[in-house]
């Protein structure tokens, strides 16, 4: 890797070779996608008639119905990468995946509903593993008018509800604040984004722990942590994404400290929900928490199936039974 891994704004992409392949969805399975797993009606309609809106309304869909999970990639008791297909299957059984299987399973959809959406590619600075580019962003073109590009992340586990017109050089875009969490995007340079959170400065050292290791800067008198940097100067085909995620999936070494623990992540009813084999995290969109010891398996399993009944007990077991090895 090149460029200074301390300084967020000098930090350089390694370069990595396009690949050239498509996701295998039909548009047929995109609809069916969009209607009964996002359950958003008339779909079709809702594209030709407000575009706009029915964009928000997927990335709102996405983030309270498809878990941000660990458990889709648990294969013969072991994580594997899934190819494209396994990967869809997924999406379409509403058991998600992280955020290289959510987002480019997304921009296809989007695709299939008519927009020019592509996956392009991000760094975060918590992965201090071989593999710089750990995290996957969409790029949708020509929605405000020729030539302007929207940003959006509805695969992450951060409450990012709303994209953002690309339409600011230095400056940041509108500040976004829900669960207690401040974001914002910042334009490092040219086709380069960071998304940044405020934090602060007593729970610097906790952030770092968690995360393994952070970059941080000070703006209008307010901390802010770097959570990733999306870069916009090319697309990236899906076969790739499938990569990234199989080998984030594969070595829990390469991600952050929750990435080596079962992770059951969602937005539900207006509640984000956190479940590891600790116990299950509660915040409110006021930011109150509510954290729930598990006293024993038999706790944990009861609380996957109440908020996420799509996985099977089997699969349940599974993770519970790699998680614990590991």
């Amino acid at each position: 890797m090149e460029g200074d891994q301390d300084n967020p704004l000098t930090f350089r992409f390694p370069c990595v070779l396009q690949v050239d392949d498509s996701y295998p969805l039909t548009k047929t399975e995109a609809i069916s996608y969009v209607e009964d797993v996002l359950r958003i009606t008339d779909c079709e309609r809702h594209v030709e008639t407000d575009p706009l809106s029915f964009l928000e309304k997927m990335i709102v869909q996405t983030k309270t119905r498809l878990p941000f999970s660990n458990l889709p990639f648990l294969i013969d008791g072991r994580p594997q990468r899934l190819s494209l297909e396994q990967s869809k299957q997924s999406m379409l059984s509403q058991q998600g995946g992280n955020c290289c299987l959510i987002n480019p399973f997304t921009a296809a959809v989007l695709t299939h509903m008519g927009f020019e959406a592509e996956t392009v590619s991000a760094t975060a600075p918590r992965f201090g593993g071989p593999l710089a580019v750990c995290h996957a962003g969409i790029v949708i073109k020509d929605l405000a008018g020729p030539g302007s590009r929207h940003l959006c992340d509805p695969g992450n586990r951060y409450p990012t509800f709303k994209m953002i017109l690309l339409d600011f050089e230095t400056s940041t875009a509108p500040l976004q604040e829900l669960y207690n969490v401040e974001s914002e995007y910042l334009m490092a340079r040219k086709n380069i984004v960071q998304l940044c959170q405020r934090v602060d400065v007593a729970d610097v050292r906790k952030v770092m722990e968690k995360t393994r290791w952070g970059q941080f800067h000070f703006e209008d008198g307010m901390l802010w942590s770097l959570i990733f940097t999306y870069d916009l100067n090319e697309a990236m085909g899906p076969s790739f994404f499938a990569d990234v995620s199989g080998a984030l999936a594969e070595d829990t070494n390469l991600g952050a400290s929750v990435h080596a623990d079962i992770i059951l992540f969602c937005y539900v009813n207006d509640i984000m929900v956190d479940i590891s084999s600790k116990g299950c995290l509660q915040i409110d969109k006021q930011g109150r928490k509510t954290f729930t010891r598990f006293n024993n398996v038999e706790e944990l399993k009861a609380s996957i199936h109440y908020y996420f009944p799509q996985y099977s007990v089997d699969q349940v077991e599974a993770a519970i039974k790699y998680f614990a090895l590991v």
